[in-house]
């Protein structure tokens, strides 16, 4: 069984439509997946139609977006309750605040004299959702960068840009807290590529207190993990019995699935031996 539990769509910051991502993931051999689109869950309902169209095992998701230490730390919520009101009402005021952020940081680029505004980057998203992705496309458009790459530095909008408005109202603790209580898995997402003030990755004190506070898996397998992050983050896990977990963060054409990342059949039976008893 291949599993890909990482993937974005248009209805936060990928390139593909629900039915598209399914093909392209039907045309890389995965058999399990989820959408883990930021601080949404519109896609979901779509999301379970298309995955019986194409015989897919579907574990409905969320990334929710929180701030850690300086820098940003991302965590999963599986087997989603798309119906779960408290869940709503969290992720409405997310979606709301992250709006906000990027109105600020909008604001911030035309004081630097960036001649962009907030309808030149609603253009670049198919739907109400808008990130730092979509800022950086609407730089590219007005000729200001020549590729999205380019906007995440920290002179623009990377993770200590001077542009860059943080998440800091939710923390990880708080995101697991009401995952926890509206009965879904919170999983930290891609420890390895962890940023704050010239540290690199998240490091087993930062995340035996997400297990304390009642984390549940680990993303060892990521796209931009590197072969020691895998056997690092790995151990971790086999040391607080944290669900394993692989996933590609998949967004764009360029991007590689979890098929295409440099792991063999070995861990994905892992990865399925962690998520089987939950999936059935």
């Amino acid at each position: 069984m291949k599993i890909d539990l990482h993937l974005h769509t248009n209805f936060s910051d990928g390139e593909k439509s629900v039915e598209e991502l399914i093909h392209f993931i039907t045309s890389k051999k995965i058999d399990i997946f989820s959408i883990t689109d930021h601080d949404t869950i519109a896609s979901l309902d779509l999301a379970r139609i298309k995955a019986n169209k194409y015989n897919k095992i579907f574990i409905p998701g969320v990334e929710i977006s929180t701030y850690y230490k300086g820098g940003e730390v991302h965590i999963l919520d599986y087997f989603v309750d798309s119906r779960n009101g408290l869940l709503l009402s969290f992720l409405e005021e997310r979606f709301s605040k992250r709006i906000k952020r990027m109105k600020e940081t909008i604001h911030i680029l035309k004081k630097m004299g960036f001649d962009i505004n907030y309808n030149d980057v609603v253009k670049t998203s198919p739907g109400p959702y808008i990130g730092r992705p979509n800022i950086a496309k609407a730089l590219v458009q007005k000729g200001y960068i020549s590729k999205p790459a380019e906007a995440f530095t920290d002179e623009l909008i990377g993770n200590n840009g001077k542009a860059y408005v943080p998440p800091d109202d939710c923390s990880p603790n708080d995101a697991i807290d009401i995952i926890l209580k509206t009965g879904g898995i919170p999983v930290l997402a891609h420890p390895g590529i962890y940023f704050s003030d010239g540290n690199w990755k998240l490091k087993e004190e930062d995340i035996k207190k997400f297990v304390n506070a009642g984390l549940k898996g680990l993303e060892v397998y990521h796209s931009k993990h590197t072969k020691e992050d895998f056997e690092y983050y790995r151990e971790i896990a086999r040391k607080y019995d944290l669900i394993i977990t692989v996933g590609s963060d998949y967004h764009y054409s360029d991007n590689p699935v979890s098929t295409e990342m440099p792991i063999d059949d070995e861990v994905f039976s892992e990865v399925w031996k962690c998520i089987k008893p939950l999936v059935f």
